[in-house]
């Protein structure tokens, strides 16, 4: 499988495996998405360094065009860091990133559900219940399970989701 991004830049992608190592206990789910959006925020970052160095390069006639950096889009929902995530110390801002985990048990509610969906089984009332925004219904994570988050700038590797989607997997079997 070639893994090779598109373009001629030098892309990698760092693994933060949290489930090999045995000091490391399942991950609360609102703990992880603190450190996703932290993650996410540095490769937001990373790509509007990008843009203002490529807009700082156009030329007119020879003179540097200044462009107003703000194009009105609301970014809020990405830019809410919680100052309490704990981040690793070699995690390198901008970088693409898979994250591999164990949850502790939790159960997520996507948009199309609603906490009577989930069965009483004697234990989903000692189960965290967090309501998110992706689609869908409701999903149990928790130990033994493998969750693997990436965060990756799409943008640099080839524009085919069904190399993706290999890509990801060999990713994840090689970690």
């Amino acid at each position: 499988l070639d893994m090779a991004p598109s373009s001629t830049s030098d892309r990698a992608v760092q693994v933060l495996d949290y489930c090999g190592r045995a000091d490391i206990d399942p991950i609360g789910y609102n703990e992880m998405w603190d450190i996703q959006k932290v993650l996410l925020q540095g490769q937001l970052d990373r790509v509007m360094e990008v843009m203002k160095l490529s807009k700082a390069k156009r030329t007119n006639n020879g003179a540097s065009v200044v462009v107003d950096d703000d194009d009105g889009a609301d970014r809020s929902q990405f830019l809410s860091i919680s100052s309490g995530a704990r981040t690793e110390e070699n995690v390198t801002m901008g970088k693409d990133t898979i994250i591999l985990l164990q949850h502790k048990p939790v159960y997520t509610l996507g948009t199309g559900s609603d906490a009577d969906f989930i069965k009483d089984s004697g234990l989903s009332s000692s189960i965290d219940i967090v309501r998110i925004e992706r689609g869908g219904e409701v999903t149990y994570h928790g130990p033994g399970q493998l969750v693997a988050y990436p965060i990756l700038d799409l943008k640099g590797y080839k524009q085919d989701i069904h190399w993706y989607m290999r890509a990801l997997e060999e990713a994840i079997l090689l970690a």
